[in-house]
C-alpha cells in the first residue's frame, strides 16, 4: 500500500501541472516550501535545503501575494547507516523511510502589527525498522507589535518534535527515542526612532525526552535579559546587555535534580554595510554553575557570528559560527534560549550554505556543517570519570525544481562522518549517506 502512494500523488500533480500550464500559459512566483523534517541525529543536524525565492515572473503591482499557504507533501529517503553505528558493526543497517506531510502558513501585516505562523508535520514510516515509525512536526509563530508611541517588541513561540538518535552515554540505542522542544519568548523595546533604546525580555523553554534510554534527560529553563542599544548609523547598531538563565534537570543524577544558573554579559553588533551584506556578532562573558554536576561549573567567553552575503542576484551565501555551552544558548537578538540535555560540556559549530538560482525554476544549494563537542560522563556519575571529544562533519547538496507555482520538487544527498577523540566510551564514530526526494503541492 505504501509503495503506491508516491506514484499516485505524482500522477495527480502531473495532471494538474499540465492543466495549469494550458490555462495560464506561464508560471508565477512563490517562495519555495521547506523539505520534510528529517529525524534528528544529534548536535550537527543533516543539512536541510535552503528555500530561496523561485518562479519566473513578478507579482503584478495591483495583486498582493496571498498571505496563506496550505500544502501536502510526499517523500522518500534512504539511509545507509540508520543507527549511526561504527563501520563494521552489526548495528550498521540500511533502511528506507516514506514520509507524508502537511504544511500550513500565514505571513500577514495588519496596520503596525505583523503576524507569522508556520506549521509542518510529517508521518514517517520505516520499511524494515517499523518500531521507529513516528510523526515529527515543527510549529513556529511570531507577532511583531508596535504602538503609536516609541514602544515595540515581539512575541515568539515554537515547538518541535523529532527522533533523537544520538549516542546515549556513548552507547548506540535501537529504541524509538524522541525529543520535544518548546519555547516561548517576549521582548519589548522603548525608543523606536531614537539613537538610544532600552530593551528587556523573558523566555522559557523545555526539552521533553521520551524513551527508556533518555527519560532522565528532560530539561527546563527560563531566561531574563535587559540592555541598551545604540544606533550609530543606519548601517550599525550595538547592544550591551545582561542575561540570566535558570534551569534544572528534574530527574537529575540518580534521582537528585540538578539545578543550574548561567549569567552573561552580552555585546551584540548588527552591521549592514550594503544591501548585499549583513553581519551579526555576539561576544559574551559567561559563568555557569550547577548544584549536582559541579564539574561543569565554568567561567569564560562564548559567542556567535553570522554573515549573509549576496554577491549577485542569483547567488546567496550564509555563514554561521558559534562557541557556546550546553545550556542557556542564545543567538544574537533572539528572544529564545537553547539547550542540549546531553553529555556535551561545550560545543563549537560552523556551517556554510551557498544558494545558486540556476534558472527561474531550478535552485542548487551545496552546504557543509561542522560540530566539535567536549564530552564527559558527568551526567551519569555526577563526577567525570571519562572525557573525550567528537567531531561531526556533514556535507551535501540539494536541488529544488519548481515547474509551476503550486508544485515544488526537492532532491538531496548528504554525507555524514563523525570522529572521536579521547575516551571512546563517551561517543562513537560513524559514516552515513542520506539521500531522498520529496514533492509538495501547495495552494497559496
Amino acid at each position: 500500500m505504501r509503495t503506491a502512494t508516491l506514484p499516485l500523488l505524482m500522477g495527480l500533480i502531473s495532471t494538474f501541472a499540465q492543466v495549469h500550464a494550458q490555462e495560464t500559459g506561464a508560471p508565477s512566483t512563490t517562495p519555495a516550501a521547506p523539505n520534510p523534517t528529517a529525524p534528528s541525529t544529534g548536535p550537527a543536524p543533516a543539512p536541510a535545503p535552503v528555500s530561496p525565492p523561485s518562479g519566473s515572473g513578478a507579482v503584478p503591482p495591483t495583486q498582493e501575494p496571498s498571505p496563506f499557504v496550505f500544502g501536502i507533501r510526499q517523500g522518500l529517503v534512504g539511509e545507509s547507516n540508520l543507527f549511526r553505528a561504527p563501520e563494521g558493526s552489526p548495528l550498521e543497517r540500511r533502511d528506507r523511510i516514506w514520509s507524508s506531510g502537511v504544511h500550513l502558513g500565514l505571513d500577514k501585516s495588519i496596520g503596525r502589527q505583523h503576524f507569522f505562523f508556520n506549521a509542518e508535520a510529517n508521518h514517517n514510516r520505516y520499511n524494515k525498522n517499523e518500531h521507529l515509525n513516528n510523526t515529527d512536526y515543527g510549529v513556529n509563530a511570531r507577532w511583531d507589535w508596535e504602538t503609536v508611541g516609541r514602544l515595540s517588541g515581539l512575541l515568539t513561540a515554537q515547538q518541535n518534535q523529532s527522533l533523537y538518535r544520538d549516542t546515549i552515554n556513548g552507547t548506540i540505542s535501537l529504541e524509538r527515542n524522541q525529543v520535544r522542544s518548546t519555547s516561548l519568548g517576549v521582548q519589548a523595546r522603548l525608543g523606536l526612532v531614537t539613537r538610544w533604546s532600552f530593551e528587556a525580555g523573558a523566555t522559557g523553554s523545555e526539552n521533553d525526552y521520551r524513551g527508556i534510554d533518555v527519560d532522565e534527560r528532560d530539561m527546563r529553563q527560563s531566561s531574563y535579559n535587559a540592555g541598551i542599544r545604540y544606533r550609530q548609523s543606519g548601517a550599525l547598531t550595538t547592544r550591551l546587555g545582561v542575561r540570566r538563565s535558570e534551569g534544572r534537570y528534574p530527574v537529575g543524577l540518580g534521582g537528585v535534580p540538578d539545578e543550574f544558573t548561567r549569567d552573561d554579559v552580552d555585546l551584540i553588533t548588527n552591521l549592514t554595510p550594503s544591501g548585499a551584506s549583513a553581519l551579526n556578532t555576539r561576544i559574551s562573558l559567561t559563568r555557569e554553575r550547577h548544584t549536582a554536576q559541579s564539574a561543569r561549573d565554568n567561567k569564560g567567553w562564548t559567542g556567535a557570528l553570522g554573515w549573509n552575503w549576496r554577491p549577485t542576484g542569483k547567488l546567496y551565501t550564509d555563514l554561521d559560527l558559534a562557541y557556546d555551552r550546553s545550556v542557556g544558548r542564545a543567538d544574537f537578538d533572539s528572544t529564545l534560549t537553547g539547550g542540549e540535555s546531553s553529555d556535551a560540556r561545550a560545543i563549537q559549530t560552523a556551517s556554510l550554505a551557498v544558494t545558486w538560482l540556476a534558472t527561474a525554476k531550478v535552485t542548487f544549494v551545496p552546504r557543509v556543517s561542522w560540530a566539535h563537542r567536549k564530552l564527559d560522563n558527568t551526567f551519569v556519575n555526577g563526577v567525570p570519570t571519562a572525557t573525550g571529544t567528537d567531531t561531526t562533519v556533514i556535507g551535501g547538496i540539494s536541488m529544488t525544481y519548481t515547474p509551476f507555482d503550486a508544485l515544488q520538487l526537492i532532491c538531496h544527498v548528504n554525507q555524514e562522518k563523525r570522529t572521536v577523540g579521547g575516551d571512546t566510551s563517551v561517543s562513537s564514530g560513524y559514516k552515513a549517506t542520506v539521500a531522498g526526494c520529496n514533492a509538495e503541492f501547495a495552494i497559496r
